[in-house]
């Protein structure tokens, strides 16, 4: 019988451990806990190892120095099969690194040919700095000054897209904050993952029966239930794919990956589309209210059909309105017309990534294999080429915020010369923008190495 999973995740002194801690000493079962750490040293295996060792004992499993998300799949997967073979117990918590993704490790659980037939993703659960989350997504202030200088994945995009993903959303230090930043609170996590159970604590104290053999996960709905994705189907009127969106880099092959765009074809890497159409100006309200609407935040979906100028793009997503909050979705870069890129926008930072070909970059021979398997909503002039931008925020002005965006688009007589090398042209690199300034990175796949 497969032993389900809990999957804790939150940011770096959210108070997982804690959380761990607590599940041990008041669990009326076997609990075993594996524990990743980017450091050499594991000292959050350490904390959970000497309460474990006051409360009768739990099989400790750590893994150290990198990332179980990235760089250490191999050895999460070696862990996991070690603690099947050889230990007995009834559920295992998995406590990633605070910068650690969810989603490859929710992927290790549901896809591995190794790890799935033995273990039960149950749930995931994000822990949430109830201070540390109000003030950098929704002040948009930085974590400290490392926090603007670090040259990897912003993290207040991280503590959002942890959010998203969940199941069950633990805010805690809740003590911290004030009535009024704490109802502010609410509403953006319910606006931003709808389906999740929430919790409020302080120092983790919870019961155990709330985050375990909960049996919330959904494969399915995991993949589909944040805010801007149903937001992004229902604008469309169809249904997203895994990747939540109709603009799909995910279901196909990137051979190109740490390569350059500029110089080879890559034919087969179309930027399909599921069945869905757009009135030109892309704003689209249906008669029931979206999820953040329905918790006291504003949305709409921006669509043109024209390139965004690299430059002015960069300037706006530097100064956004503080009244957003969140922002994602599809580029058109004026100098990089054979490939899409997607864009991605949380509390101060907004990452840019560079994905599949567009089907009208393609040769006629191929954009007609993609047409015929795709109903595509095609403009004889740009093909499939599109800016769409899902926004989120606390009492938005959207005509605003529209005009704000209609400033980046390409002006006439403005396309030459505007192939900006700030944007990155390999798929193993990406670029942050935030109060700081511009730089590129790895992506947070790559990070920790390979």
């Amino acid at each position: 019988m497969a032993v389900p999973v809990t999957l804790l995740s939150g940011g770096l002194g959210a108070g997982k451990t804690t959380l761990v801690n607590r599940v041990l000493t008041q669990a009326d079962r076997d609990v075993a806990v594996l524990v990743n750490d980017m450091g050499e040293v594991n000292v959050d295996a350490d904390l959970i190892e000497s309460r474990s060792e006051l409360s009768g004992g739990s099989e400790i499993t750590e893994l150290s120095n990198g990332c179980i998300c990235c760089g250490l799949q191999g050895e999460l997967d070696a862990a996991l099969l070690e603690l099947d073979g050889e230990s007995s117990f009834d559920h295992l918590l998995v406590e990633p690194s605070g910068v650690s993704d969810p989603a490859p490790i929710v992927e290790r659980f549901v896809r591995s040919p190794r790890i799935a037939p033995r273990y039960d993703l149950d749930a995931l659960v994000t822990v949430v700095d109830a201070r540390a989350f109000h003030d950098t997504v929704i002040e948009g202030k930085p974590l400290g000054a490392a926090d603007e200088a670090d040259e990897s994945r912003p993290i207040s995009e991280l503590l959002v897209e942890q959010v998203e993903l969940a199941d069950v959303l633990l805010v805690n230090k809740c003590d911290l904050v004030d009535a009024d930043e704490r109802a502010a609170l609410t509403e953006t996590l319910r606006s931003l993952q709808p389906r999740a159970t929430i919790h409020e604590t302080t120092h983790g104290d919870v019961a155990p029966d709330e985050i375990l053999d909960t049996g919330l996960f959904d494969e399915e709905e995991s993949q589909s239930s944040a805010a801007w994705k149903q937001i992004l189907r229902d604008a469309d009127g169809g249904d997203t794919d895994e990747s939540g969106t109709e603009h799909s880099h995910g279901d196909h092959s990137h051979e190109d990956h740490g390569h350059s765009h500029d110089d080879h074809s890559h034919e087969d890497h179309g930027h399909s589309h599921d069945d869905h159409s757009h009135e030109d100006h892309g704003h689209s309200h249906d008669d029931h209210e979206h999820p953040p609407e329905a918790f006291g935040l504003d949305s709409f979906t921006y669509h043109r059909r024209q390139p965004v100028h690299p430059g002015r793009f960069v300037d706006c997503f530097q100064s956004l309105p503080p009244s957003v909050i969140r922002m994602k979705g599809i580029l058109w870069v004026a100098g990089r017309d054979r490939h899409a890129f997607t864009a991605s926008f949380a509390g101060s930072a907004t990452r840019v990534v560079p994905e599949g070909r567009w089907i009208a970059s393609l040769p006629e021979s191929k954009q007609e294999i993609y047409r015929r398997g795709d109903d595509l909503d095609w403009d004889p002039d740009v093909g499939d080429r599109e800016t769409r931008l899902v926004v989120i925020g606390k009492g938005l002005d959207e005509a605003a915020v529209t005009a704000t965006l209609d400033e980046t688009l390409v002006r006439e007589g403005e396309r030459k010369g505007l192939d900006d090398d700030r944007f990155p042209r390999r798929t193993d690199q990406e670029l942050v923008i935030d109060a700081s300034g511009v730089r590129k990175t790895k992506p947070a796949a790559l990070e920790g190495g390979r």
